[in-house]
Parts: C-alpha cells; structure tokens; sequence
C-alpha cells in the first residue's frame, strides 16, 4: 500500500476531552476541525488508492506542525487530532500505530504535514 501524506493548511485544533462539555466553544472548536482534517485525509487517501480503513496492518505517523499564532500549545494534543481525525479512514483504529514522529515547525503560518506509512512487515505494506 502507498503512504498518504497531507499538507493542510487549515489550523487544527488541539484535542480537548469532549464529554459532558460537548457544546462549549472549545469543545466546538475542536470537532469542527477534526471532521475538516478527516476529510482532507479521507481525500488524500483516495487519491492513494486508499478505499477502506485497514483492519489487520500497523502504521507509522508523521505529524509536523507550523502555527500563525506564537500562544503555546501542546503538540501531543495535536497528534491526537490527527490520530482521532485519521480513525476509520486510515485504520480502523489508532490502536494500529505502532510509531509515531511529530515536531512543532518554526511558526508564522498555519500548516500541518502527515505521512501516515505502512510499518515494514505489515501485512497492508
């Protein structure tokens, strides 16, 4: 299987738990922007003869992020945005990854690149 890799340029917001808080504006904030990565991945994906999330292989991430503002903000917290965004497309679950790189980029611009890869011996690389 090809890797996927996605250069977004929309902000992502940071994951925030949902649960009871579901409508307050972070709350808000964090899912609108899930479902507009999930379908930037969901694009890309296809266009990589990705049709079906996986069910058997493992995955590698790479998750490189720029942001406009200079606010500090928690970089697992955008892993797991893209992780969340990424489940039941890529993978069936995120429970698949086996390996995960992410870096903050130098900021000044909203940006985010992903490469989601087949881990070397899965059975879908």
């Amino acid at each position: 299987m090809n890797p996927i890799n996605l250069f977004y340029t929309d902000e992502v917001s940071p994951y925030v738990r949902v649960g009871r808080e579901r409508w307050t504006p972070r709350a808000t904030r964090y899912l609108a922007s899930k479902d507009a990565l999930a379908l930037a991945i969901r694009r890309v994906s296809a266009l990589a003869g990705h049709r079906t999330p996986d069910t058997l292989g493992e995955w590698a991430v790479t998750v490189v992020v720029s942001r406009r503002t200079r606010r500090r903000y928690d970089l697992d917290n955008v892993v797991k945005a893209v992780m969340d965004a990424a489940n039941r497309i890529v993978w069936e679950d995120d429970a698949q990854v086996r390996e995960i790189i992410a870096r903050k980029g130098p900021s000044g611009a909203d940006h985010l690149a992903v490469r989601f890869a087949p881990t070397e011996g899965s059975p879908v690389a």
